[in-house]
């Protein structure tokens, strides 16, 4: 056989089997979106909880250049969700935070109740802001800014609150500097 027709070959090979190696993470990615566990909701104080998701976020991610503080959160400040299901969301937003900040930077975050007696958890970062026409898909599946990004963390992020009766929200940069998300618990 030509060698100009093994190379050909090997080209097709190669390009099967990227496409299936991309089409197995893209299936892989659509599962964990659509297979959210059901919610356990309990009762669970907020600073322990902020505090045990800094610790945790200290050993995932490499942000020794990062300094993870909880600014304020009343002793007594409680939420009924699933503890578990909102750590992973608290684990995407600060992982997120650190990778946008170029593991250099502070990240805040901050518990309250606001007048609605809703609870609030704010986590915010003073890195880099994020584009307005990137902001307004940034909780669409799949879209990503990531060269390797699936485009799940935020979408399913959003779900995750929704099922445990919240939201989480982007807040607009007019009212403050830093890009802040919110997690608010009704």
């Amino acid at each position: 056989m030509p060698d100009d027709n093994i190379d050909e070959i090997r080209q097709g090979m190669s390009t099967i089997y990227s496409t299936s190696r991309d089409l197995i993470g893209f299936v892989a990615s659509y599962r964990k979106l659509t297979h959210i566990p059901t919610p356990c909701p309990r009762l669970f104080n907020v600073k322990p909880f902020l505090e045990r998701m800094i610790e945790l976020a200290r050993y995932q991610v490499e942000a020794s250049n990062v300094r993870m503080t909880v600014t304020e959160c009343a002793d007594d400040l409680i939420v009924y969700a699933d503890e578990n299901l909102v750590a992973q969301v608290v684990t995407n937003l600060l992982k997120n935070a650190v990778e946008a900040m170029n593991h250099k930077g502070e990240v805040t975050m901050k518990a309250y109740s606001d007048s609605n007696e809703s609870v609030n958890i704010e986590i915010a970062n003073d890195g880099p802001r994020i584009d307005d026409e990137v902001a307004q898909q940034i909780f669409v599946p799949f879209f990503t800014t990531k060269p390797s990004g699936s485009g799940i963390g935020l979408s399913l992020s959003k779900q995750i609150m929704h099922l445990n009766g919240g939201t989480l929200t982007l807040r607009p940069y007019s009212s403050c500097s830093n890009t802040t998300f919110v997690l608010t618990f009704s």
